[in-house]
């Protein structure tokens, strides 16, 4: 696929060159997919605000002739990977591992990669997964390496279940099997912040990968008191409307993974294709807005702040 080129401001070199060397080739198609099956959450962890948003969220499952045009789009343009995610839990889904097969046989060259807390990560499934090749990787989210720290973050969710599954995962899948890679993922808040070199060492020794993500304040919904001391608050310049696409259980397209409360739909995929969104006005006046230095002209990206 050929790539297009975007905004350069005359006179402003520096800026254009590290736009040109960090993000300004747009693909003619969204490199990942983020798609939502099916809504809700299991979890209410203190870093996302599905707590406080969630009863006015929409709620339902995606229609299987949705996800279906869904997958066969992203097949023709051999999207580069896909995560069965968004507002909610995956494995919510009863029907998710048979989506995943579907996934895999229209677009086998598509990475899976399945973002889930895990704690309904049963061995059953495990076995599914593992067995027929559902997933190339599993990213878990394990706040903290401490009952009281994981439970604090995650509240709702019981450390020791979870624990036990991901146990299992490791297990069935042996140290020795390079796919599905297993990724814990913790969030850099202030509650876990003590425990990141133990359950890094804790992790790497079940052969595990280990990721920390920095905070951030989910396009403004979620307080900064979370943040760990010492990191510098800034506004990030974003890349994901330059690679990424999310689509919500109900086919709208918000800006980001992280326009929860969906400030700005930049589409719907029961009225367009997913290549005909992408290319559109509104993801090209985003772009545009981002490159320019106007973030603060984009509701959703107003109030969103990370560490860098």
């Amino acid at each position: 696929m050929g790539r297009k080129f975007y905004i350069k401001k005359e006179g402003a070199w520096l800026t254009n060159l590290i736009d040109s060397v960090l993000k300004k080739k747009v693909p003619v198609f969204p490199e990942t997919v983020l798609l939502e099956t099916h809504s809700g959450c299991n979890g209410l962890c203190v870093f996302c605000p599905y707590e406080d948003i969630e009863k006015n969220l929409p709620k339902g499952r995606m229609e299987q002739g949705l996800f279906s045009r869904i997958v066969d789009e992203l097949a023709l343009f051999n999207a580069k990977k896909i995560i069965p995610c968004f507002i909610n839990e995956p494995l919510l889904d009863s029907t998710l591992l048979g989506k995943l097969a579907y996934i895999r046989e229209k677009t086998p060259k598509t990475a899976i990669s399945l973002t889930t807390n895990a704690s309904l990560l049963t061995e059953e499934k495990i076995r599914k997964i593992l067995d027929e090749n559902l997933a190339d990787e599993i990213n878990i989210s394990f706040q903290g390496i401490s009952k009281a720290a994981y439970e604090r973050s995650m509240k709702g969710l019981s450390f020791d279940k979870t624990l036990k599954n991901v146990k299992t995962l490791l297990s069935l899948r042996g140290n020795g099997q390079k796919r599905p890679v297993v990724v814990i993922t913790t969030v850099e808040t202030n509650i876990v912040e003590a425990e990141l070199n133990s359950a890094r060492a804790f992790w790497e020794g079940m052969g595990a990968d280990f990721k920390t993500l920095p905070f951030e304040t989910r396009s403004g919904d979620v307080t900064e008191r979370l943040r760990m001391s010492g990191k510098e608050v800034c506004q990030m310049h974003c890349k994901r409307p330059f690679n990424t696409m999310v689509i919500s259980f109900d086919g709208l397209v918000p800006i980001c993974c992280v326009d929860y409360t969906r400030r700005v739909v930049l589409g719907d995929v029961n009225k367009e294709s997913i290549h005909q969104i992408w290319n559109g006005g509104r993801f090209s006046e985003v772009r545009k807005k981002l490159t320019e230095g106007r973030a603060k002209e984009i509701p959703a990206c107003r109030d969103c702040r990370m560490a860098q």
